[in-house]
């Protein structure tokens, strides 16, 4: 009896979850076992779900210019980078979206730096901080499995058995919190399912709840960039869309077709 009262519980937890996330309106836009995409009918939320089983994940990086050592990093739009490939690896894959990440320093050069550090390809882009806010740290090791740490150390860089490293906030983070702004967070259901929120207009409050809603535990949530960096391109009929915010950014996450 016991048993079968935990499940019904579990069951009405589940289904008013279910029903939050539906008062979004959440639409069915693309759905392969791979990689799913849904949207609100205003197309304001975004939800992209990746399995790590059967696609191809990478912490992204375009072009390196020879201008500076510091400022290096070419900037483009999330839609233009399939265009601007630099790991020659990727060349022969199809890649079927961008989703912006890197916090960047120069807003208004066509090149800069990045903000946190940066291993992508087994390749240390960088190593460089330009802050002390609490950070968290996503990784993704030689086995495509996916983790959120919540503290930063250098070590992580040079550990081998990870392929992906990048470096962002912790959701705790004061970003605007209140303010209805463009917001783009990572959670990791498990270690082979991460999941992209990307709103339009949302604080930092909404955004929690919604990926609560998704049961997602709350250690494993990472908060990227926010306005105007958040952006995403999705390839729908053969062509790439851009959705929200067309702000040049030198660094992305690519999924594409392993």
């Amino acid at each position: 009896m016991k048993i079968i009262i935990l499940l019904l519980l579990v069951f009405a937890l589940f289904s008013c979850s279910n029903q939050e996330i539906k008062k979004d309106n959440l639409i069915e836009i693309y759905n392969k076992d791979w990689l799913k995409l849904f949207q609100t009918k205003n197309k304001d939320f975004s939800v992209i779900e990746i399995n790590t089983k059967t696609a191809g994940f990478s912490f992204w990086w375009a072009e390196i210019n020879k201008i500076s050592n510091f400022d290096k990093f070419n900037k483009f739009y999330a839609k233009d980078f399939p265009k601007h490939l630099s790991q020659g690896n990727f060349n022969n894959k199809e890649i079927i979206a961008t989703i912006n990440w890197q916090f960047f320093t120069n807003l208004t050069k066509k090149n800069t730096a990045l903000s946190f550090p940066l291993k992508s390809n087994w390749k240390i882009l960088t190593n460089y901080i330009d802050n002390k806010i609490p950070k968290r740290t996503f990784i993704i090791d030689n086995n495509s499995n996916a983790k959120i740490l919540e503290w930063y150390k250098k070590d992580f860089l040079e550990n081998k058995n990870f392929k992906e490293v990048i470096v962002a906030f912790s959701p705790e983070v004061t970003a605007r919190r209140n303010t209805k702004i463009w917001r783009t967070y990572i959670g990791i259901k498990n270690s082979k399912n991460i999941i992209f929120f990307v709103a339009k207009n949302k604080n930092q409050e909404e955004m929690n709840k919604i990926i609560f809603d998704y049961w997602i535990k709350k250690g494993n949530i990472i908060m990227m960039d926010w306005w105007p960096s958040s952006q995403f391109s999705f390839k729908l009929k053969n062509n790439f869309k851009q959705f929200y915010w067309k702000w040049e950014v030198p660094q992305v996450f690519i999924v594409y077709k392993k």
